[in-house]
């Protein structure tokens, strides 16, 4: 501990992350649907996955972003980084707007253990489902709150 005394902790050991907050030109967010384990549940969350060994975090971000849509953006943009749970991980999240998105032929949902749905919504649904709190997802929470702010001031 910093103050001398000694304890034992468990870490997850994790390489980091990326979350992308994609923004179509009519103002609708691209979100996945997937059973999370943890939740017991499924959520509706921004797309966001692990970096590979040696990716840089926005290979990662467009990586994902084409994997769980099939949507590359044109341009993408930095908007943040967090640790997800520093209580018990070293996972360092990369948070991403990505923007002027265009189709490729990639199938979304192509890991093994996913299965995600693809849905649309307004960038102001999905803050109105924040404040509601049926989007519950923390990377998707904090990422349409500021997606939604860095827009509305541009």
């Amino acid at each position: 501990m910093p103050s001398g005394r000694r304890t034992e902790r468990e870490v997850v050991e994790h390489p980091g992350s990326v979350a992308v907050v994609a923004v179509t030109g009519d103002q609708s967010v691209l979100l996945v649907e997937q059973h999370r384990v943890g939740a017991g549940e499924p959520l509706l969350e921004v797309p966001a996955g692990t970096l590979a060994a040696g990716e840089t975090p926005e290979a990662c971000a467009r990586r994902e972003l084409a994997e769980e849509t099939g949507y590359l953006p044109r341009r993408l943009q930095r908007l943040a980084g967090f640790f997800v749970s520093p209580g018990y991980s070293t996972e360092f999240m990369h948070l991403y707007l990505a923007t002027e998105l265009e189709a490729v032929r990639v199938r979304p949902g192509v890991d093994e253990d996913e299965e995600l749905t693809v849905h649309r919504l307004s960038l102001d649904e999905a803050v109105q489902r924040v404040r509601e709190g049926t989007l519950r997802d923390a990377k998707s929470v904090a990422g349409l709150l500021l997606a939604a702010h860095h827009l509305s001031t541009r």
